[in-house]
């Protein structure tokens, strides 16, 4: 926790000038934080706590755009965003700011359209959906791409990136 303190003086406007330069540093630093003002007799002590909980952003019309989880001001744990008719857009995990584990995107009626799997910020797989089947996978680290029929089976492999045929 990060603790400013400045003297107190009769001059408010010279106060107010520097709480608005905390402020812009606070909310321009990319990371949410708790700013706690505490005006004592002597001096102002202006206390600064990393944010530990959930976000959420909304638009001008007032819908949720996003729910992100935070500990000590970096993005941890789950998050969603959300299309404009509400529906889930993205749902996935983050671990110490980084994509972890399995991200899910929907399309705007909700239906599943793909999974990515990520390890500590790096995506490792992807598949893709129609009519909740699966219609092609990625192997990122492979350079892999398969396709599917309608009854799930491998249809087509095809090989993609450098050195690959």
């Amino acid at each position: 926790m990060k603790v400013l303190k400045f003297k107190t003086t009769e001059d408010t406007r010279r106060v107010f000038f520097c709480l608005v330069i905390l402020f812009s540093f606070v909310f321009s630093s990319g990371c949410q934080q708790r700013v706690k003002v505490v005006v004592n007799k002597p001096q102002t002590e202006i206390e600064v706590e990393k944010f530990t909980g959930i976000a959420e952003k909304l638009d001008t019309a007032g819908c949720l755009v996003s729910r992100t989880t935070y500990k000590d001001g970096v993005r941890h744990g789950e998050y969603w965003t959300y299309f404009s008719n509400g529906n889930i857009r993205y749902n996935g995990f983050r671990l110490d700011g980084e994509l972890d584990g399995e991200i899910k995107e929907f399309d705007r009626e909700g239906n599943l359209f793909s999974i990515a799997i990520y390890e500590v910020g790096v995506c490792k797989q992807e598949v893709f959906y129609s009519d909740s089947m699966p219609f092609m996978m990625r192997d990122i680290q492979k350079k892999i791409e398969y396709r599917f029929n309608d009854k799930g089976e491998i249809v087509n492999e095809w090989y993609y990136g450098k050195g690959r045929e």
